[in-house]
């Protein structure tokens, strides 16, 4: 992706969040370059659109990545030698988070990040979760119990 074509994206986002101050932080706007170089504009205005239909919040740039094609070279590729400790653990804090921003996503409920910039309060937030039935120690569990099985190996 070129920087002409960042900026289409950044304004694609624009259209989704009008007047939000942080369309205009050039910082912010430079580290998602950083993270979508590697991917085609199509992927990403793509990824971009069905973040919104899923969410009315401002997207994380992971967010809009984990939705793009896989590409050799973009950082999520299989790491060698990795300790299986440290890959179990990995496993854990992903299926983690991948359970916990599905329970979200299914009640319309914001991540603590995006409660933050609400000015709701960490208290605050995790009382929305329990009023709408989402136990985060559950998730743990589960997420742990899940992380226990080694990942499939990709088909050849």
């Amino acid at each position: 992706m070129t920087k002409d074509e960042m900026n289409e994206a950044w304004r694609l986002i624009g259209a989704y969040k009008r007047g939000d101050k942080r369309m205009k932080d050039q910082e912010l706007l430079r580290a998602w370059y950083l993270a979508l170089a590697p991917y085609q504009l199509a992927d990403v205005k793509e990824a971009i659109i069905s973040h919104f239909r899923e969410s009315g919040f401002w997207p994380d740039v992971a967010e809009i990545v984990r939705k793009l094609p896989e590409i050799p070279g973009a950082g999520r590729e299989k790491r060698e030698n990795v300790d299986p400790g440290f890959a179990r653990q990995a496993r854990w804090v992903r299926e983690f988070h991948d359970r916990l921003y599905s329970a979200l996503r299914a009640y319309n409920l914001p991540t603590s990040e995006e409660a933050k910039q609400e000015g709701v309060t960490f208290p605050a937030w995790h009382k929305m979760l329990e009023a709408n039935g989402i136990d985060t120690g559950d998730l743990l569990v589960e997420a742990w119990k899940a992380s226990e099985q080694e990942p499939a190996a990709p088909a050849v």
